[in-house]
């Protein structure tokens, strides 16, 4: 007996504190166990298409129109280039903070995407805009991004603790406030997972097309460990992309359509749903009033969809200049060069001091290949910095 698709359909009571989905499952659970598959290495168990035909099988009450989020048409002439776009960005949130006289809150993590728009706001500031600038972040931070950090310092913004934030944040005047973060740039960009570590490993899945089904099955099959699994999903997302206009060629673009067009409103509510939702019972309506939709933009969106199927813009050469575009944005405000060349990923789950020990992700890598990790590779990390960068930094690793 097989479960009707149209069955399995999650419902999200978007003013609970948890956020709790209620499934209704069918007869079989193998649809069930498909989504738990994919949410597994997707980190996100909303799987439905944003763009074009979707069969309907996982569906959810968060789309982009939900959020206000618009989904540009395809522009393979798009003019625009990601620094651009960014500093467009920055120079919008900080007139609209003038005009409403607002504070802007951003979650810093010292992270890329969330270190791209601390940088741009810096960038563009005027000296009196500095006041309304307020940083929610960790001690992981400071050891993620240094440079940064220092000049947060310099710039006297205002610092507090993202934890303590969060659970007080019901009793702070949510009207005199701008809410940032760093999502979803990897949706943009691709993030770091399974699928990206492998084509670094095989470059060639950058170049084989997606519909030689064979290598995309095997491209698939290494970190998907069931084969119904994966034929369903080709299945799904080929018919999704026979009803778009938006060229997706190689298997690593068949890869990033999935994280874009599939992932894209699960991740700009993250920060909602894991914090402001969970921790500190926000509205959700509250949140998306106060929230400044920076990555979910337009322009960014039709960047990503033009450059999709470029994997040295998307990437970058190499899997040490992973994000190349937002690291060089900020290279050239902070000349932070061990940023750019070998600043690649801490995994989120990681930057938690109570996982660190257990999962300290990675922090560089060479052009070898080689991970390295500030927390288990200290020396090896420390060899990859130039102390003409920061002395006092350098030499506390």
């Amino acid at each position: 007996m097989t479960q009707d698709p149209a069955a399995l359909i999650i419902y999200h009571d978007l003013d609970h504190p948890c956020w709790q989905s209620c499934w209704k499952t069918g007869k079989t659970v193998l649809e069930s166990q498909m989504l738990a598959k994919i949410a597994r290495w997707g980190g996100h168990p909303w799987f439905f298409a944003h763009r074009g035909y979707d069969d309907g099988l996982f569906r959810g009450a968060v789309t982009l129109e939900h959020l206000g989020i618009a989904s540009p048409a395809y522009d393979p002439d798009f003019p625009m280039s990601w620094g651009e776009i960014t500093d467009v960005k920055a120079i919008e949130v900080l007139d609209l903070a003038r005009r409403q006289n607002k504070q802007i809150l951003i979650s810093w993590s010292g992270g890329i995407d969330s270190s791209v728009v601390l940088v741009a706001l810096l960038k563009w500031a005027r000296n009196e805009d500095l006041e309304r600038l307020i940083v929610a972040t960790k001690k992981s931070a400071v050891w993620e991004n240094g440079m940064l950090f220092d000049l947060i310092v310099d710039r006297k913004l205002k610092l507090i603790d993202y934890d303590r934030m969060i659970m007080s944040i019901q009793s702070l005047p949510m009207s005199d406030y701008i809410l940032l973060n760093g999502h979803p740039a990897d949706q943009l960009l691709i993030g770091m997972n399974d699928s990206t570590r492998l084509v670094l490993e095989n470059k060639e899945y950058a170049q084989i097309p997606w519909k030689q089904t064979s290598h995309l099955k095997k491209y698939l099959s290494t970190f998907i460990d069931d084969d119904k699994v994966v034929e369903w999903l080709i299945a799904k997302v080929a018919c999704n992309l026979e009803s778009i206009d938006n060229p997706v060629e190689s298997c690593y673009s068949f890869i990033w359509w999935i994280s874009f067009n599939y992932f894209f409103s699960a991740v700009a509510t993250y920060e909602f749903v894991q914090t402001y939702s969970r921790w500190a019972g926000l509205p959700f309506e509250t949140w998306r009033h106060n929230r400044f939709a920076w990555f979910e933009d337009m322009a960014y969106q039709k960047w990503a969809m033009a450059n999709c199927n470029r994997f040295d813009v998307l990437f970058g050469p190499n899997f040490n200049q992973w994000k190349w575009c937002a690291k060089q944005y900020m290279f050239d405000y902070t000349k932070d060069y061990y940023y750019l060349n070998y600043k690649t990923k801490v995994a989120s789950i990681g930057r938690k001091s109570s996982t660190r020990e257990a999962n300290p992700g990675w922090t560089c890598m060479d052009k070898d290949n080689n991970f390295y990790s500030r927390h288990e590779n200290a020396e090896q990390t420390r060899s990859l910095i130039a102390s003409s960068i920061n002395p006092r930094f350098a030499t506390n690793v």
